[in-house]
């Protein structure tokens, strides 16, 4: 709060699908949800991080079960939001407070194989910035992914 770092420009990100490798395994810590989730596990798991019927209910209000293709992707957007996007947003903002330059991206790759059906989920790039094959039972990169691993790496580098 007091500004006292070093004034960088400073380039944060997330990426689009964040919350869908989450989803799976709410089942572990929402006591009674299932999976594929329902309304009543959605809501099982929303009171499980937030304990507030109060702000389950806004939740729920501010991500209609209406704009989703299902229940999983829905709970999926709101992990993302949470855990990832409005932190990341609240921390870029307060480092522009200070005169900062900052910046903002958002990860998406058309990634294809094991792990398509969850998209571009939190570290799913990592394969791709470190231009690693790990891990193998994914596979080696494919020609597409490897033109990005090495972009990658000549913006990282």
């Amino acid at each position: 709060k007091a500004g006292k770092f070093n004034k960088v420009p400073v380039i944060f990100g997330t990426n689009k699908d964040e919350g869908t490798i989450f989803v799976p395994m709410v089942i572990f810590i929402a006591k009674g949800a299932k999976f594929p989730l329902d309304d009543a596990s959605f809501r099982l798991t929303m009171m499980h991080f937030f304990s507030s019927e109060a702000v389950v209910d806004k939740i729920e209000a501010a991500y209609p079960s209406s704009s989703y293709a299902d229940t999983d992707i829905r709970a999926a957007v709101v992990l993302r939001d949470y855990f990832f996007l409005c932190g990341t947003r609240r921390s870029l903002r307060a480092i522009a407070s200070f005169g900062v330059p900052t910046f903002q991206y958002e990860f998406t790759f058309p990634f294809n194989g094991l792990f398509k059906a969850l998209g571009d989920h939190h570290a799913s790039e990592l394969r791709l910035v470190f231009d690693n094959d790990f891990p193998p039972i994914i596979g080696k990169l494919t020609a597409d992914e490897q033109k990005m691993a090495d972009v990658f790496g000549q913006y990282w580098g």
